[in-house]
């Protein structure tokens, strides 16, 4: 069965921490958004999706719908922040 014009989006909400201090000192999340994305556009094929950086809201391109976005959300908790404690 078809659905003309029938388009999904896909939310990953993931929270990274690091188990050591980096190497390359990163500043800020924005700092390293940018990073990462840098390095993502870089080594993917131009037909490929491209990645772009939200940190606090202040992403202003045209393509936000049909890029990766690396952002800030607040909604996100650590397993001590849910009351879950840690995993082992």
């Amino acid at each position: 069965m078809e659905f003309p014009g029938l388009r999904i989006g896909i939310e990953l909400e993931v929270l990274l921490t690091p188990i050591s201090q980096s190497q390359r000192g990163f500043e800020s999340l924005e700092h390293f958004a940018r990073f990462i994305t840098k390095k993502w556009n870089a080594e993917r094929p131009p037909s490929a999706a491209k990645m772009h950086t939200d940190v606090d809201g202040l992403y202003e391109g045209g393509n936000a719908d049909s890029e990766w976005t690396i952002t800030d959300d607040s909604t996100i908790l650590d397993l001590e922040d849910a009351g879950a404690g840690r995993c082992k």
